[in-house]
């Protein structure tokens, strides 16, 4: 402020000089009377720089900095610079088991097969399957549609003559059947259907819980980032295809071939066997109630086991739909890199947004460079050949990059609209303003803060200050078209130079090399 007041005062002062024409003589004897009149308001100027490049400098680090709090918020490097963490397997399952309820336990509740009639060795099922059995009041199919033959045969068996208990159940397995399997043309709905419409609804759940968490480990600093999710989601895609499909297909033969044993073998063995207690002679009711104990559980498993094999039907269409919308690969990009679909494009999409913003910080970058390098008559650099060390990416750059990118509303709102030129462009500039802001803070905070231009003059000696001042004085002179040792000359107080420094004190030692100069 003090140096721009002492330029207007100066500027005002000096128009005294061009209030009044100059007139100069001509000979009287050739010209008589006549007089020539000038114009006095021409004015001249001129600039010349003394330069560290320490401004220049400082931009560049500001930019590699905001550069890292680009790579910082999205986890495209770790928290000391190098290459970001990728997903483990134990991080995938943990994953999968919490947000795709494909956590796995035995299943053991198999009927009681003679030896050899079918496979009952126990084997893995998924929370999925589980899932898919349950109705909207959170009640188990499986257990209803066993309280139901439970009930039904009960009925029979205490309103009806025991010879009469076969007949009715025949007549009574129709309609058991209709009310869980699905036939053709039938209107009412059945479990069956029931499994199936809450297929699209826990898909539309597990979808909404995936998306969500992918976000929220986008900005997890720490443990995920960009990278991680993006391998994450590679991970998942791949334990699907050779994994998971694979075991859930395998259980839904298992639990067909145990269906079919039963409503072909058991059930028709215990109707014979119900048919032979009825005829005796003797014992007959204990022994048919007995039989009818064992046809109530061979019912309620043969119709258990048809919805446990729809049921894992449907974890194979969930599974192939969430794979489908976690993303397939498609086209190669230049690099041979693949392209995905569906989630993992729009992450994979928002990483090359992200890599045009790094892109734009080095353009800019590489700018200031081609800067640094241009030659002028009037710009004379006094560079130092020590370089100042490269930013590194800490704590401090994360929590800065945070600050600023969830002023944009966090990943979840800003990453999808990384696609947007104006709004990249918009985020670097305020990124880099709070790296030059941080870095100044840092200058200041050292024990004695100085001036870049007078410790590099200090470090000369005396007649190499002399020489550049007296390079910079000349490079600062104006180019005027016109001979001053002619008649006219103008005066002393017709000329002024100005020095701008950052610290008039501080320059004071150099003051009588200057007015040497």
């Amino acid at each position: 402020a003090d140096f721009a007041n002492r330029k207007r005062s100066v500027a005002v002062n000096q128009q005294q000089h061009k209030l009044g024409p100059y007139n100069p003589r001509v000979p009287e004897a050739r010209f008589g009377e006549m007089r020539l009149s000038y114009s006095k308001v021409y004015s001249a100027f001129g600039q010349a720089v003394l330069d560290t490049q320490q401004s220049l400098r400082d931009d560049i680090r500001a930019y590699e900095l905001a550069a890292l709090m680009v790579k910082a918020f999205f986890g495209l490097a770790g928290s000391d610079g190098a290459q970001a963490r990728r997903a483990t397997d134990a991080e995938r399952d943990a994953f999968m088991r919490e947000q795709m309820a494909l956590s796995e336990h035995p299943f053991l509740e198999f009927p009681d097969f003679r030896k050899g009639t079918v496979d009952v060795t126990p084997f893995q099922e998924y929370a999925l399957t589980d899932m898919l059995l349950m109705d909207r009041d959170q009640r188990s199919l499986l257990e209803r549609i066993e309280s139901k033959v439970q009930l039904e045969i009960d009925r029979i068996m205490a309103s009806y003559d025991l010879k009469l208990w076969r007949e009715k159940v025949v007549e009574l397995l129709p309609n058991l059947e209709r009310d869980a399997i699905r036939e053709a043309g039938a209107t009412a709905e059945t479990s069956e259907d029931r499994i199936k419409r809450h297929t699209g609804e826990l898909l539309a759940h597990l979808r909404l819980g995936v998306r969500g968490r992918l976000y929220m480990l986008l900005d997890d600093r720490k443990q995920g980032g960009l990278e991680f999710v993006l391998s994450l989601l590679e991970q998942v895609k791949a334990r699907l295809s050779q994994r998971d499909l694979v075991n859930v297909e395998r259980n839904g033969r298992r639990y067909r071939d145990i269906r079919d044993a039963l409503r072909t073998r058991q059930v028709e063995e215990s109707l014979n066997n119900l048919s032979q207690a009825a005829g005796r002679m003797f014992g007959k009711e204990p022994q048919a109630r007995e039989v009818m104990n064992h046809l109530k559980r061979d019912v309620a498993d043969y119709l258990r086991f048809h919805l446990l094999a729809v049921a894992a039907n449907q974890s194979i269409e969930v599974m192939r739909n969430m794979s489908s919308w976690l993303g397939e690969p498609q086209a190669t990009d230049e690099y041979g890199n693949a392209q995905w679909s569906g989630i993992a494009g729009e992450f994979q999409e928002g990483r090359r947004q992200v890599q045009a913003m790094l892109l734009a910080a080095d353009q800019r970058i590489s700018q200031l460079r081609a800067d640094a390098r241009q030659e002028h008559a009037t710009y004379i650099k006094l560079a130092s050949d020590t370089l100042p060390p490269p930013v590194r990416l800490s704590g401090d750059v994360s929590a800065w990059s945070e600050e600023v990118l969830l002023e944009f509303g966090g990943s979840a709102r800003l990453f999808p609209q990384l696609g947007d030129e104006r709004l990249r462009a918009d985020l670097l500039l305020k990124l880099f303003r709070r790296a030059q802001l941080q870095l100044s803070t840092q200058e200041l905070e050292q024990p004695e803060p100085v001036d870049p231009l007078l410790e590099r003059l200090s470090a000369m000696t005396p007649q190499e200050r002399q020489r550049v001042f007296a390079e910079w004085i000349r490079s600062a002179m104006p180019w005027v078209n016109a001979r001053f040792s002619a008649e006219f000359t103008p005066n002393a107080d017709q000329f002024k130079c100005f020095i701008g420094v950052g610290d008039v004190g501080a320059w004071r030692k150099m003051e009588a090399e200057l007015r040497a100069a």
